[in-house]
């Protein structure tokens, strides 16, 4: 395993988990986690390979984490271990596959291909599990405050001018949400909050306004405004679209979301 995983041993309690690995940049901690469970066989894999007999109520406990929980299924002829991000395999394969698998005593799990641990592509995908659910609540205090920024900006423009500096509070705590934007903020977007809150300062408080709506100069300031919101909606719809991203990718890529 990766040298910024920091790996423990769980193995006290027989309750499921045998390992814990929390996730590092470097020296410095990010706070993802992962919890492990260990199988091992000394058979090959065989092409794919599937581990059968897993217990169904072991499926239903790792249900009750918000960590990542991962299977890590080990071939000692192979010398090589696989691994399924149970989560998300519950909710885009056995949920899909079998609605009945919460009245079996047992199950088999499916491990795609690509799922090696050791491999780039393998370890990349363990680290952004962990990094994807890490974001999760970070994400959720982004959507609180995003909401609550649209309506004080809306009723801004409407004439409330006092809502101007809330909003600038408001952004200011958003841009705080890092986590959250180490996932889902791409490039792309240029989400300059320092820069925003520059234009939002320059505004002229009240806005002018004539039959003919606001000044030039004034309407396009807010347009700048708008179409920055309009970057972080991309955002929020990525956020609470990864569902459906998931559904996708198991349909119709060569990949696994799990």
């Amino acid at each position: 395993m990766p040298e910024n995983w920091l790996v423990r041993g769980l193995e006290e309690r027989d309750y499921g988990i045998d390992l814990s690995i929390e996730l590092f940049d470097g020296e410095n901690p990010t706070g993802c986690f992962a919890l492990i469970q260990a199988k091992g066989t000394k058979a090959a894999f065989g092409s794919p390979g599937t581990l059968s007999g897993f217990p169904t109520k072991t499926l239903q406990y790792a249900q009750l984490f918000p960590e990542p929980f991962f299977i890590f299924y080990t071939s000692i002829d192979d010398n090589r271990t696989k691994f399924v991000w149970i989560q998300k395999y519950i909710k885009t394969k056995l949920n899909v596959d079998n609605e009945n698998w919460v009245n079996q005593a047992k199950c088999t799990i499916h491990f795609p291909c690509e799922n090696v641990l050791g491999t780039i592509e393998g370890n990349r995908k363990i680290e952004s599990s962990m990094r994807l659910l890490g974001a999760r609540q970070s994400g959720l205090d982004f959507l609180a405050d995003f909401e609550i920024l649209k309506m004080h900006w809306e009723n801004f423009k409407l004439g409330n001018q006092a809502l101007l500096e809330v909003c600038i509070d408001i952004i200011a705590r958003i841009s705080t949400h890092t986590r959250f934007f180490d996932v889902y903020l791409h490039d792309y977007m240029n989400l300059d909050f320092e820069g925003l809150i520059t234009d939002l300062r320059a505004l002229p408080v009240p806005l002018p306004v004539s039959e003919d709506g606001y000044p030039e100069q004034v309407a396009i300031a807010l347009a700048k405004v708008d179409g920055f919101f309009i970057r972080m909606d991309a955002m929020k719809m990525t956020f609470l679209g990864q569902r459906d991203c998931d559904a996708f990718e198991e349909e119709y890529s060569s990949s696994s979301p799990y």
